[in-house]
């Protein structure tokens, strides 16, 4: 029995990445275990197999964020999993991982629900043979490899559809856009920290969130008498994008999750009930919270302007949020702040992903790129062409990585 143990550094490096697999058995019956175990140690991909085994729900999914697992058979009958509870909980950890789901005799309609939730096949225990189970194995990460692919290329063209998108907003409503690209380095550096499962669904969230201003409201770039909305104003039109962004989202296919996480952001905003008959997956609750989070740390920054001063304030407000979301948002901008340093650069000695702390401005006072943007080479094309004709005011405040520093003692920047 090999029940507690890891896989085994020598056989991994005995056999090629492509054709070895790192199988964990989540079981908590002694004997379904070993039988399973024999089965793959007999078949005829014995060498190709590495097996580690665990008995409770608890326990696979810490071995999911150590030992490199490759597929899964999962028993439904754990100690401390309902139903497909177990089943659910792993697809959120690590949503790519093939399972195979082990049931009973006569629970072919569970099997069915678990495929529904993320399983890629389910095996009945009266029914597995050693040749049944090793082409299960194989078939379960093949197709799992194709669909990650496939989920791949997804993001990626979505990621691209999305830049385009935000690229117009950029020209339209600079502020809008400057706001944007702050959102989503925010959730995306607290996803991170949270081991967020499709981050990249929050962080779409976050770019989007501005596009009503394309058609909503138009820019503030210029000194135009008494074009200047007052703070509770822009605050106002703010806090309605992100349904709009949703509405905007609606009928466009694998962008659900998307539209979701702006919803419960508005709901969460406007205090208002969400839909009990819908049910909303816990990466899309927990995505909507730190957006949530991020606007609202992103309107105290604008009006305390300082970021350090911000975060020392927002401390006081943690009961409004979420605890988990709220320590993970508070922990990245305090590395994100204590690994930092505030330069002033004429435009000429700007670099790609140095990070803008404050607008750039012509030198007639008009919006060309707000604070927050990250520099691209696109963009230093631009600030060069105005540069150049001396309508850029400058020097241009800039954010640089620094070896050490500390937020204790230091000046708000």
């Amino acid at each position: 029995m090999h029940s507690g143990t890891r896989f085994s550094v020598s056989q991994l490096e005995s056999a090629s990445p492509e054709a070895y697999l790192r199988v964990l058995i989540v079981e908590d019956d002694d004997a379904d275990a070993e039988l399973i175990e024999r089965m793959l140690a007999n078949g005829d991909g014995a060498r190709h197999h590495g097996v580690a085994r665990v008995a409770t729900l608890r326990a696979a999914l810490d071995r999911l964020q150590g030992d490199a697992v490759d597929v899964m058979l999962l028993d439904l009958g754990l100690p401390d999993a309902i139903g497909l509870s177990g089943l659910q909980c792993v697809v959120e950890a690590r949503p790519t991982l093939p399972v195979l789901v082990v049931t009973g005799s006569g629970e072919r309609e569970t099997g069915l629900r678990a495929v529904a939730l993320g399983a890629q096949d389910y095996l009945a225990k009266d029914q597995l043979t050693t040749v049944t189970l090793a082409k299960s194995l194989r078939y379960a990460v093949e197709r799992a490899r194709a669909a990650n692919v496939e989920m791949q290329l997804l993001e990626q063209t979505l990621h691209g559809s999305i830049k385009i998108l935000t690229t117009v907003l950029s020209l339209v409503s600079p502020t809008s856009f400057g706001r944007a690209e702050r959102l989503k380095e925010y959730v995306s550096a607290a996803a991170r920290e949270l081991r967020m499962p499709q981050r990249w669904m929050v962080e779409v969230a976050a770019m989007v969130s501005q596009l009503g201003w394309i058609e909503g409201a138009p820019d503030e770039s210029g000194p135009i008498p008494g074009a200047k909305r007052s703070a509770p104003e822009r605050r106002r039109l703010s806090d309605s994008m992100p349904a709009i962004a949703a509405e905007l989202f609606r009928n466009i296919p694998h962008l659900e999750g998307v539209r979701q996480i702006l919803t419960l952001q508005t709901a969460r905003k406007m205090s208002r009930s969400i839909d009990p008959e819908v049910a909303y997956d816990s990466h899309v609750q927990i995505g909507a919270e730190l957006l949530f989070i991020a606007a609202e740390f992103d309107a105290l920054e604008e009006e305390l302007g300082s970021r350090a001063l911000a975060l020392r304030h927002f401390r006081e407000l943690s009961a409004r949020f979420e605890p988990r979301a709220f320590e993970a948002f508070l922990d990245t901008q305090m590395r994100a702040i204590e690994g930092s340093t505030n330069i002033e650069l004429r435009v000429a000695e700007l670099l790609p992903d140095m990070v803008l702390t404050a607008d750039v401005l012509t030198t007639d006072g008009r919006l060309v790129v707000a604070h927050g943007n990250r520099v691209t080479s696109t963009m230093l094309v631009r600030l060069r062409y105005f540069a150049q004709r001396g309508q850029i005011a400058e020097p241009v405040r800039v954010e640089r990585l620094r070896e050490t520093a500390s937020l204790i003692g230091a000046p708000a920047s």
